[in-house]
């Protein structure tokens, strides 16, 4: 059973969750402006005329940016630790998607992304 349920403002926790919101924010801004050079950062080169695809999926961080944001303010602990969780979905996915596409190398560029949340998500619940 969870200790408490609240994040608190005085526990390093909360500015780590507040850290990652911030991180997913960067991410989506640069996704959604700079496509082409985001999409090189992870390995995958990409045509101007796919670049909407990497603006989609800036769109999408910039909303979990946003959803962590809302669940921080509103002091909510489990609904962000299921955000983390989610985004480690996501970024599994978007491995497997850069394996497939670029070969490991650019594949494993988002295993920081699946470890790191992983580990905030299961600190979160602690």
């Amino acid at each position: 059973m969870l200790s408490h349920t609240n994040l608190l403002w005085d526990a390093p926790r909360t500015w780590v969750c507040v850290l990652l919101s911030l991180v997913f924010l960067i991410m989506g801004a640069r996704a959604c402006l700079a496509p082409l050079g985001f999409s090189r950062f992870f390995g995958i080169a990409v045509s101007e005329g796919d670049a909407v695809y990497v603006r989609v999926a800036g769109a999408r961080d910039i909303a979990m940016s946003a959803m962590g944001a809302a669940f921080i303010l509103m002091d909510l602990r489990i609904p962000f630790a299921i955000l983390v969780f989610a985004s480690v979905i996501v970024a599994a996915l978007d491995g497997f998607i850069g394996w497939a596409s670029g070969g490991p190398g650019t594949g494993a560029k988002h295993f920081f992304g699946v470890v790191l949340p992983s580990a905030l998500g299961f600190w979160t619940l602690h």
